[in-house]
């Protein structure tokens, strides 16, 4: 199939078929339908060669605007280099902004929080969970009308998808980044099809929770040093839902004090009109997921090692797993990386739709001390967007030093640092799937994986601790160090929880109940007037 043929088909099943997003249509609809129409990244002109149609507020005579960039990850020679460097530059030229840019090791939110609260003047990269700061009054909000002023580029890049995400009492307080199918997101498997079929097994005779057991039984009999999972957070609360919760109910966890199998918080999405919160650690649902992992630990498939996750994080990576989380990629694209022979296939074992929690991973939020630089930070973020070659160059720096196209169209990434993260920046403006390397038909499955997905009744709702700080800092506190265990499976459910909830409700869990049920309540009010 030609090039502008398959552009055809998967822009008709984008502009049809995708779901409203965060349900926020003030893009306009001239932007909706430029990002629909050129959802594989094909255009009628090249992206990379088209002019850039930001607003241009820039006095060349003007001295240059500073601005701070802080992104998550390890810094390394090349990093370094070229934000000093090619990145400078090229900002500076083309919009006279004196962008410097520091990289912050991951697991260090408590000192970005610090650094918001001094009163330091930056850009962060950011996540709708930390909306506490933004309570805080840590977060400069965006106004919407500058927004469209300033980045109309950025809007179009954005499609179908809005703002109810980072919305909080009414303002957006993160621009989010990531414009791409999303709704599987923890929700199904990847699986090392090609490990199967050496046991005479395959991805599509797994049909039940019993039969991928089985199967991971022969796998493992094989392979006894094989890892079974590369990683166990939320393992069973998002796959087995069919195994826990037959009758239909589909949980959705909220922003809690334990962000994993064991959070405080849920809600079914199965009723949609709903505004009841669910405590989830007193139904029987909860129940049934700890002894599910209590039973992979015990046969082998998760480990009580509390190192566990760290030591099996990168088994998917050298080959070393037979499943991770299911990435919608993989729909279509069925290698994995430099392993040999792999062979990658999505399962999903749920019988519920697929929920679109959140239509992006992280974004950009400017502190509330640099305010006054919000119109110059969106003048940036519409740059990266404005044409394909400051896209790539964002994401993957300079093209034959640092990233060279493939023969098909894909991209060979010569420098493997990440720059401003590219799983955090793709948009369906200019994302491209290489034509002839793919099956045409799961590409077109691909873009329209979201199509009968479920949109969270609780996209834009944002619980604020502050009425109840001190049982939350309490709560998380036991979470993290009784509870959390027995969602991996490490302890004796029926015998460990009985004094564990004892303690949950002496450090106020139901007050802190009750503060959400309201604070949800009036959230779901809100939307239907």
């Amino acid at each position: 199939m030609g090039k502008k043929l398959l552009a055809i088909l998967i822009c008709t099943c984008l502009g049809l078929g995708m779901l409203t997003g965060c349900g926020d249509d003030n893009t306009g609809s001239e932007n909706n339908s430029s990002a629909s129409d050129t959802g594989s990244g094909s255009q009628d002109s090249d992206p990379a060669s088209s002019q850039d149609d930001s607003p241009d507020n820039t006095d060349a005579n003007a001295a240059p605007v500073s601005l701070h960039l802080v992104l998550y990850g390890e810094a390394t020679t090349r990093t370094t280099e070229f934000f000093a460097n090619e990145f400078h530059e090229k900002v500076l030229n083309d919009l006279n902004i004196d962008m410097t840019v520091e990289q912050m090791a991951w697991g260090t939110n408590d000192q970005m929080a610090t650094r918001l609260a001094s009163g330091e003047k930056i850009g962060f990269m950011n996540m709708a969970t930390e909306n506490d700061w933004a309570y805080k009054g840590l977060i400069a909000p965006i106004d919407r009308a500058l927004l469209e002023e300033l980045a109309p580029k950025y809007l179009e890049s954005r499609g179908q998808y809005g703002f109810d995400c980072v919305t909080i009492n009414g303002e957006i307080v993160t621009i989010p980044l990531k414009s791409m199918p999303n709704s599987y997101a923890q929700q199904g498997f990847r699986v090392r099809n090609d490990i199967l079929n050496q046991v005479d097994w395959d991805v599509s005779k797994i049909k039940t929770y019993d039969d991928l057991m089985t199967a991971i039984a022969a796998v493992k009999e094989k392979f006894p040093d094989l890892y079974v999972i590369s990683y166990a957070d939320s393992l069973f609360y998002t796959m087995f839902d069919a195994e826990y919760a037959p009758e239909g109910a589909i949980f959705n966890q909220l922003q809690n004090p334990l962000n994993s199998n064991g959070g405080l918080v849920v809600i079914d999405e199965g009723q949609p009109d709903s505004d009841e919160i669910i405590n989830w650690v007193e139904t029987e649902y909860f129940a049934q997921i700890c002894k599910m992992e209590e039973e992979w630990c015990r046969l082998g498939y998760l480990e009580r090692d509390a190192s566990f996750r760290e030591r099996a994080a990168t088994a998917w990576d050298s080959g070393n797993s037979l499943l991770n989380f299911g990435a919608q990629t993989c729909i279509y694209d069925h290698k994995l990386g430099n392993v040999e022979g792999a062979d990658v296939r999505y399962l999903n074992l749920s019988n519920h739709p697929t929920v679109l929690k959140l239509d992006y991973d992280w974004g950009i939020a400017i502190s509330s001390a640099d305010a006054d630089n919000v119109g110059n930070w969106l003048r940036f973020i519409n740059w990266m967007y404005s044409t394909k070659e400051n896209y790539m160059f964002c994401r993957h720096g300079v093209e034959g030093t640092d990233w060279e196209y493939n023969e098909d169209g894909s991209v060979n990434k010569i420098m493997r640092d990440s720059l401003i993260h590219d799983w955090m920046t793709t948009t369906a403006l200019y994302e491209e799937i290489p034509e002839g390397t793919y099956d045409p038909a799961e590409i077109e499955a691909y873009w329209r994986s979201d199509d009968n997905c479920i949109n969270s009744k609780a996209m834009g709702f944002s619980f604020d601790p502050t009425p109840v700080e001190t049982e939350a800092a309490l709560l998380q506190a036991i979470c993290t160090e009784k509870l959390e265990p027995l969602t991996f499976g490490r302890g004796n459910f029926d015998e460990d929880f009985p004094p564990v909830l004892e303690e949950l409700k002496a450090a106020g869990l139901d007050k802190y109940l009750e503060e959400y049920q309201k604070q949800f309540s009036e959230f779901m009010a809100n939307k239907k007037k």
